[in-house]
């Protein structure tokens, strides 16, 4: 479910920057976090680009940026260029029993999570077997794991699905693009975190200046407040 976008600035000349784009900091916490709570392909040591797949089981956007973006993100973890985590944010009612049966599945076989996801995602007007996923009981414990992964991403300043998250090691900054942008965008930006061409700078400058930063882990209230209390001290020295 895509959140609304608020056009800024046209970038590239073909796609509008918008606040569905953003920077997060500190990637390194970031992907601790993730290597506790997210299902991992690849190798994260290796890798200096590392993906992150915010998904609802039942998003019917999620299943268009599987079947259009799927097999080439899969192909650069075959081929070591990046790794990648699918991370839970059930949006829909009940998704979240079904994701924690992913989880099972993904325990047991994550050869059979990858299966069972593309079979979901390749006729999402077809509900019969993710409705069955989601009528299955399961204890409470493990819908709570779902559920903090799902806090992990609002911490991210994730609000919908799918969000994808591409982190670079060797910048410690990560990029967040909210909602499905088509195949196009999305490779271009992947493939110029793997590059880090001069436009990928080009944008990341941009999105610093125009204040599409988050910060992890995000600070407390109280943290807030001391901080703004420190600016305002500075400022009448």
């Amino acid at each position: 479910m895509r959140a609304g976008k608020t056009d800024i600035k046209s970038w590239n000349g073909s796609k509008r920057l918008t606040m569905d784009l953003y920077i997060v900091t500190n990637f390194s916490k970031v992907l601790e976090k993730m290597r506790e709570l997210g299902l991992r392909y690849g190798d994260d040591e290796r890798c200096n680009v590392v993906l992150g797949i915010f998904f609802d089981v039942d998003c019917p956007a999620c299943a268009r940026m599987h079947r259009e973006c799927g097999d080439y993100i899969m192909s650069l973890v075959r081929e070591g260029k990046v790794a990648l985590y699918y991370l839970d944010f059930p949006v829909h009612r009940g998704s979240e029993n079904a994701h924690v049966i992913l989880r099972r599945i993904y325990r047991n076989n994550p050869d059979a999570f990858l299966e069972v996801i593309r079979k979901v995602y390749s006729n999402p007007d077809d509900k019969s077997f993710v409705e069955s996923l989601k009528n299955t009981n399961v204890p409470k414990e493990e819908v709570d794991i779902v559920m903090t992964c799902k806090k992990f991403g609002k911490d991210l300043g994730v609000r919908g699905t799918p969000t994808m998250l591409i982190g670079m090691k060797s910048k410690n900054i990560a990029l967040v693009i909210e909602g499905y942008w088509g195949r196009a965008a999305t490779e271009k930006l992947i493939e110029r975190a793997l590059t880090e061409d001069k436009e990928l700078e080009k944008l990341i400058t941009l999105l610093v200046l125009i204040g599409n930063i988050k910060e992890y882990p995000p600070k407390t209230e109280t943290q807030t407040q001391t901080s703004e209390k420190t600016q305002t001290t500075q400022a009448s020295a």
